[in-house]
């Protein structure tokens, strides 16, 4: 009986792991996105946004590089991510602000 028992607890602790997942973030550092809420795009340049709506913290993948916003609004993300041209709407909206040299970057 009480390897049954085991057996179940293990299984059922086994269906809640978790699996990290480390990215890079360009002049920045390594960190876990889990506590993110990430997108894949249909888009040629802005391929996968992560935000996390609690720090107002944005990771973009584009092409092949992770950027980080800092104290960007949930707004101009659902805007970015709705967008018909993700890649315009990030050259006029997002570029250029939210500059995380400037605003608090959040510790993970």
């Amino acid at each position: 009986m009480r390897v049954i028992c085991w057996a179940v607890i293990w299984f059922l602790a086994s269906l809640t792991v978790v699996h990290a997942e480390i990215i890079c973030v360009k002049s920045h550092k390594c960190l876990d996105i889990t506590p993110f809420v990430c997108t894949y795009t249909v888009s040629r340049y802005v391929h996968r946004v992560c935000y996390d709506v609690r720090t107002q913290y944005m990771l973009i993948l584009l092409k092949n590089t992770w950027y980080q916003y800092c104290e960007i609004d949930e707004a101009t993300v659902n805007g970015l991510l709705s967008a018909e041209s993700k890649g315009r709407y990030y050259n006029g909206v997002v570029k250029g602000n939210f500059d995380c040299q400037v605003n608090r970057v959040p510790s993970y």
